[in-house]
């Protein structure tokens, strides 16, 4: 099993995604599902205005079906509440160690204290709540079960075909507590003590700063693949009369030639990945 910090890109989107309850309780609502239909443990989340982060756990495959299938979602939902659709890039970010794993938890859990959210971050409305290291179970209890509705019911309420787990708590607002489905257990073991949970809650701000520097970082990469891409696709009808994805492999590499020696791609690594080339050869090919 492998940690993830998945997250979307604000500095892609450039808009205000969530603009009222509703689509708050439906993302969060869609990691619940989501995170279910491919065995992901959801370890932590927070969805602000213009972006989501959240920690989660799983196998390579099962990561990047739940992040492609946030998207698909997601892109579909706000399409029709925002009545026009908005560019939606859903990075999932591979975490080396558990030092790395429990600093970008914390990012995520402290990203509304970054924004001016002026409470403890567990107080924020739409993040895990106050659940971890702590006895939540009182008032968990009196929250209705999701095995008491209808299945037709359950479709209405949380917007999906899928079957839900029957013992999921849900508020009476359409929210999936995020206790039924976050890996508590996992988070405490991670950290192991109160005292370290706290210590982390409290990094020092350089440590913030660097996650938002690779974060950012990024993103400008992906825009770039996306500008590189449109260059690309725009380069090889009037060169070859056909799209792209039509194009022989010596076709890609005279576009290849064409855009260094105008220096129009950032990279050659960029460049390969775009054209779908061997890297060493077209590495080869332009600076032999």
């Amino acid at each position: 099993m492998s940690y993830y910090h998945i997250y979307s890109n604000g500095a892609v989107t450039k808009t205000v995604l969530f603009r009222k309850p509703e689509s708050f309780i439906f993302t969060l609502n869609l990691f619940a599902i989501a995170a279910h239909l491919y065995d992901v443990r959801v370890l932590c989340e927070t969805v602000m205005g213009t972006h989501f982060h959240l920690i989660a756990a799983g196998d390579f495959q099962n990561s990047l079906r739940f992040k492609d299938t946030l998207k698909t979602r997601l892109r579909k939902y706000l399409a029709k509440d925002l009545s026009h659709s908005v560019p939606l890039d859903i990075t999932a970010d591979p975490l080396e160690d558990d030092t790395e794993v429990k600093n970008k938890f914390m990012y995520v859990l402290r990203n509304p204290i970054e924004a001016g959210f002026s409470n403890l971050p567990t107080e924020y409305r739409w993040g895990p709540g106050n659940i971890y290291f702590t006895d939540f179970s009182g008032w968990y209890d009196d929250l209705p079960k999701i095995g008491m509705l209808s299945f037709r019911k359950q479709r209405e309420l949380f917007h999906t075909h899928n079957h839900l787990v029957s013992e999921w708590r849900y508020y009476q607002n359409g929210l999936i507590a995020p206790a039924s489905y976050i890996d508590v257990d996992t988070v405490r073991g991670l950290f192991g003590t109160v005292k370290a949970y706290i210590a982390f809650m409290y990094q020092k701000k350089d440590k913030t700063i660097e996650i938002n520097k690779r974060v950012y970082s990024q993103a400008i990469t992906d825009l770039s693949q996306q500008d590189l891409r449109k260059k690309v696709q725009h380069m090889a009808r009037p060169h070859f009369g056909k799209g792209l994805s039509a194009t022989s492999v010596d076709e890609k590499i005279n576009i290849a030639i064409e855009m260094y020696r105008k220096k129009e791609a950032p990279s050659v690594l960029m460049l390969a990945k775009t054209l779908n080339l061997e890297l060493s050869v077209l590495d080869s090919i332009l600076k032999g």
